[in-house]
C-alpha cells in the first residue's frame, strides 16, 4: 500500500460545538468567495438543518396516479395536495433530526485512515484525476469529481457536463439547501444525508477529471470506493425511471400515516 500523499486543504475538526454555531461569515474557497446567508452558515449544523416547509416538492397532477393521491391525502391540509398539515410536518422534522444525529454517530465512529486509504487508491487508480485547487480553472467541458468531506470521512462522485462546468455544479451544491420533504431518502436507520445539505466550508478537498461521457464513469468511480464512505443516495448517471424514484422516496410520507 502507497504511503498517503499530503492533503492540500487541511482537514476541519468536528465538533458539537463546530456543528451548532459556525462562526464564519465569508471566506475564499477553492477560488471562490463563498459567504454565509441568512439562513445557512458556511458549515452544516443540526439547528437549521430540518426547518420545516409545508410546501410540497413532489406535487403531481391527481390524473397521474390518482390511487397515490388518494393514499396520501391525509397529509395535505388543501384540495390541490401542495400544502403538508402541521402534523406531518412536525413528524417529518422529528424523523429528520433523529436521522441527522444517526448520521453524525455512524461518520464519528468510521476510520479516517480507512478512509483516507480507500480515496486515495480510488485517485491513483485514474491517472488523469487531478485535484481541484481552483475551480475557476473548470469552467468548461465535461467532468467527473469527487467532493470530500473529511471531517465526516464521506466522500460524493458527481458529473458536470452543462454550460458552466464543475465551478457551476460545485456552487450550486454548497448554494442550495434539500427541500425539507425530501431530507429523508428510506427509512429513517438508513437515509443518507443529502450532500446538498452540506455547505462549503464542508467540502475539503475536490479531484476531478475531464471525459467526454462522464456517466458511466462516475458510476465505475462510485462502485470503487465502500458504500460507507459515500454520501450518493443513488447511482451515477441519469436515472431511467424518475417516477419509480419518487414513488420509492415518498414511501416514508405515507408509512407515516397508514396502518
Amino acid at each position: 500500500m502507497p504511503e498517503s500523499k499530503p492533503k492540500v486543504w487541511a482537514k476541519l475538526p468536528m465538533t458539537p460545538s463546530e456543528l451548532e454555531e459556525g462562526s464564519e461569515k465569508s471566506a475564499v474557497h477553492f477560488g471562490l468567495m463563498v459567504r454565509r446567508g441568512a439562513k445557512y452558515g458556511l458549515r452544516i449544523r443540526r439547528d437549521t438543518y430540518a426547518s420545516i416547509s409545508k410546501v410540497s416538492s413532489h406535487w403531481f397532477p391527481r390524473q397521474q396516479d390518482v390511487a397515490r393521491w388518494e393514499a396520501e391525502s391525509e397529509i395535505f391540509e388543501d384540495a390541490d395536495h401542495k400544502i403538508y398539515t402541521d402534523v406531518w410536518c412536525e413528524l417529518h422534522q422529528k424523523d429528520a433530526l433523529e436521522n441527522f444525529d444517526l448520521n453524525m454517530e455512524r461518520f464519528e465512529a468510521l476510520s479516517a485512515r480507512e478512509f483516507d486509504l480507500a480515496l486515495e487508491m480510488v485517485v491513483l487508480s485514474y491517472p488523469k484525476m487531478q485535484e481541484v485547487i481552483d475551480l475557476n480553472d473548470w469552467v468548461d467541458g465535461s467532468v467527473v469529481y469527487i467532493m470530500v468531506l473529511d471531517q465526516f470521512k464521506q466522500a460524493y462522485v458527481g458529473i458536470a457536463r452543462s454550460a458552466g462546468g464543475m465551478k457551476k455544479r460545485i456552487r450550486q451544491h454548497w448554494s442550495s439547501n434539500k427541500q425539507f420533504d425530501r431530507l429523508l431518502h428510506g427509512p429513517v436507520n438508513e437515509s443518507k444525508i443529502s450532500i446538498d445539505s452540506f455547505r462549503a466550508l464542508d467540502t475539503t478537498q475536490i479531484f476531478a477529471m475531464r471525459i467526454k461521457s462522464p456517466e458511466a464513469m462516475e458510476n465505475q468511480i462510485l462502485e470503487s470506493f465502500p458504500s460507507k464512505f459515500v454520501l450518493n443516495r443513488i447511482a451515477g448517471g441519469t436515472p431511467q425511471n424518475s417516477n419509480e424514484l419518487r414513488w420509492l422516496e415518498n414511501l416514508k410520507f405515507l408509512n407515516d400515516f397508514l396502518p
